[in-house]
């Protein structure tokens, strides 16, 4: 993708949009006082915001629900520049980067294949009861990934429906693998939505 692609992706007027914006992983009354005092909203939910600021790469719920949903991340940078020139600035220069965390991947990839196409469309998961994050924080990675989760186990085969689960809960992912299921560990999922593709190869239980 070109520079110019990538901006055109990155980049929005503050002048048509009001931020709606997030905290993830960080604890910023102060910051988030700017953004109100600039005429912005805070907001609870990734699916009402416009904005996540974070300090680096974290595996939170939000931040995953964010990235599934291919939302601007931006470091606390583009608060302080919001602050500085008292408006809200364009943040294609404040997107969020962490030389650490990305050394296997790339953020900004993985936001851009995001807003593509979803991770899980058209995709069911069933999640056995022991799988971590706890149930509703899956399920929200799942939805905000285009997915659809069972409420109860398979009896049938299908392509489009993927299996998680965990060492925990073998008598039942030994049912669903008797029905020539696959089933993978939570890292299949977790790590596939921050990266924004399923590795279909590794993470397998048996």
């Amino acid at each position: 993708m070109s520079p110019k692609s990538s901006q055109s992706f990155l980049s929005r007027s503050a002048a048509h949009t009001t931020p709606k914006v997030i905290f993830t992983g960080i604890l910023d009354p102060k910051r988030s006082k700017i953004i109100q005092k600039l005429g912005g909203e805070i907001v609870d939910s990734v699916q009402q915001c416009t904005h996540v600021v974070t300090d680096k790469v974290k595996r939170t719920v939000k931040f995953l629900c964010a990235v599934a949903e291919g939302k601007k991340i931006v470091g606390v940078t583009w608060v302080d520049a919001c602050s500085k020139m008292g408006a809200f600035v364009d943040e294609t220069t404040h997107v969020l980067s962490d030389k650490e965390a990305e050394k296997t991947f790339s953020l900004q990839e993985s936001l851009r294949r995001a807003h593509s196409k979803k991770l899980l469309d058209g995709i069911s998961v069933y999640i056995t009861p022991h799988t971590k994050p706890e149930a509703a924080d899956m399920k929200a990675i799942v939805e905000s990934s285009g997915g659809k989760v069972l409420t109860a186990a398979p009896t049938k085969f299908s392509e489009e429906t993927l299996i998680i689960s965990c060492k925990e809960d073998k008598p039942q992912y030994t049912k669903l693998i008797a029905l020539k299921y696959k089933v993978y560990t939570n890292e299949f999922l977790l790590g596939g939505v921050l990266h924004q593709a399923l590795d279909f190869k590794n993470n397998l239980l048996d």
